[in-house]
């Protein structure tokens, strides 16, 4: 007869035989681990195979969070890590003349950066256009102060000083995310990276503690660290640190863009070109405006769209309020 067990999906015969046809059982056959019919339904949904996992429970049995460990595991196994099974170039000569130049120190270095970003964070880009009228009218009003002081009043500075206060007020997007021990760290700092770009290709200087800074004082050190940036003078400590980072490529014409995440950060910030714009005023009437497009980029393991909604909506409310863009700290 047919025994048919639910844990299994095949049958087993059973028949009966005599004492003489009895035989020694082959105890090196693996029957499978012990688990519980909720933990193997559970490793079934989750794709774990029970030959493969440790049971850490009573005589090996096989716990939830023996599996949970495995998936965690594979996780972390998916970050990239130096392959020597990279796929085989082709022979581009045959097609025609090619030149080949060793990859620069610093170019490895950012193919290495941006392959563990892009492959480790599943990346979410929000756009958005801000009216920054308001903001245009302050920096022109105190360019000259920061030109003194030995500054550049750029935009980017503005968006600095901005998205500490952000970060503030939206702590989720100020953090990392360390996934061995399934937690967040929450940072109580604000040190925001600035990608420059150089002759020898993208830096990202860090300016600390933003939020404590003036924007005259952070128009100065930005300009400093892009000199600096420039001249190859930055030292390693420069570009440490960083909780968020802001790339701006208005310079080139860029409007909406998807800005790569700095690894372990959790977003970054993409600033385009501004564009003049038709503005409705409270008195019915049109005047120029200015408007600035926006690109966040998010992680959507622990930031979810919503979140990354609120906080360029902070920012919006922020550009288009003075009294955030204060001269003081």
């Amino acid at each position: 007869s047919d025994i048919a067990n639910e844990e299994f999906s095949e049958s087993i015969e059973v028949s009966l035989v005599s004492p003489d046809e009895l035989v020694e059982p082959d105890l090196s056959v693996r029957l499978g681990p012990s688990a519980a019919p909720a933990v193997r339904k559970f490793a079934r949904e989750l794709g774990v195979e029970l030959d493969l996992v440790t049971g850490s429970g009573d005589g090996g049995r096989v716990t939830e969070d023996d599996i949970k460990l495995v998936v965690r595991r594979r996780s972390l196994d998916v970050n990239p890590q130096p392959s020597n099974e990279t796929k085989k170039m082709p022979d581009f000569s045959v097609f025609g003349d090619v030149n080949r130049v060793p990859m620069s120190r610093l170019r490895r270095t950012i193919s290495r950066n941006m392959s563990l970003s892009w492959t480790t964070i599943p990346h979410v880009t929000l756009q958005h256009s801000i009216d920054i009228t308001e903001m245009e009218n302050i920096r022109q009003k105190y360019k000259a102060q920061a030109k003194e002081a030995g500054g550049q009043l750029t935009i980017t500075v503005f968006m600095l000083k901005i998205v500490a206060a952000a970060l503030k007020a939206n702590p989720l997007m100020n953090c990392s995310l360390d996934p061995e021990k399934d937690e967040i760290i929450y940072k109580n700092y604000a040190h925001i990276g600035v990608a420059i770009d150089t002759e020898r290709g993208l830096v990202v200087p860090v300016i600390r503690d933003v939020d404590k800074k003036s924007i005259i004082d952070l128009s100065v050190e930005l300009t400093n660290l892009g000199a600096r940036a420039r001249k190859n003078e930055l030292s390693l400590d420069d570009s440490q640190g960083g909780t968020f980072t802001i790339t701006n490529l208005g310079g080139f014409g860029t409007e909406f863009f998807s800005p790569v995440i700095n690894y372990p950060e959790v977003a970054v910030l993409g600033v385009g070109r501004s564009r003049q714009v038709p503005a409705l005023q409270d008195d019915g009437t049109w005047v120029a405006g200015l408007e600035i497009p926006l690109s966040l980029g998010h992680d959507h393991r622990i930031v979810d769209g919503a979140d990354g909604a609120r906080f360029m909506q902070w920012i919006e409310q922020a550009i288009q309020n003075p009294m955030i863009l204060t001269m003081g700290s």
